[in-house]
């Protein structure tokens, strides 16, 4: 039973490294094929050209944090999903935000907070689905999740609520 739990947790980190290796090359791939389908965060509209989607991909890369152990993004995403039912009850989409970052800082650490926020807007904007949208403002949001000291999800979801409420 030890050994099946042991290889189970070596796969899942196996899996998230190898998820990894992708970064390295993400802005070209993305660039050659979404720019056509993903939405300006700025104008609301299609990108206009490979060269403004290709200066919006930089931006982001430039501001990418330091990526976490991967037993930490494992753990991270494995809180995220057993969160989302509570999410749902949120106020607003900010609101989720600020509240997953705190749960993820709380159970691991800031810096995976913040690195999965960033991830996930990062995949808003590599997925060339224009139905997600990349939104600086929810990165904005986790971070600042990430940043509340408690040690309570109450805590969260009432810090989460002043902050972000009516935004």
């Amino acid at each position: 039973m030890k050994i099946q739990h042991v290889l189970k947790s070596n796969f899942r980190i196996a899996l998230i490294i190898l998820s990894l290796i992708p970064n390295l090359v993400w802005a070209t791939t993305a660039s050659a094929a979404c720019w056509q389908q993903e939405n300006n965060p700025v104008t609301g509209k299609r990108y206009s050209s490979a060269t403004e989607y290709q200066a919006h991909l930089n931006f982001w890369a430039g501001k990418m944090p330091i990526i976490p152990n991967p037993l930490n993004l494992v753990n991270g995403y494995n809180l995220y999903k057993s969160e989302l039912p509570k999410m749902r009850g949120l106020s607003n989409d900010k609101v989720k935000h600020c509240y997953a970052g705190c749960r993820i800082a709380q159970e691991t650490s800031q810096n995976t907070a913040n690195y999965m926020g960033w991830y996930k807007e990062r995949q808003d904007l590599i997925d060339c689905n224009p139905n997600t949208r990349f939104e600086h403002q929810d990165y904005i949001a986790t971070a600042y999740g990430a940043k509340i000291k408690t040690n309570s999800s109450a805590d969260c979801v009432h810090t989460c609520e002043q902050a972000w409420k009516s935004k």
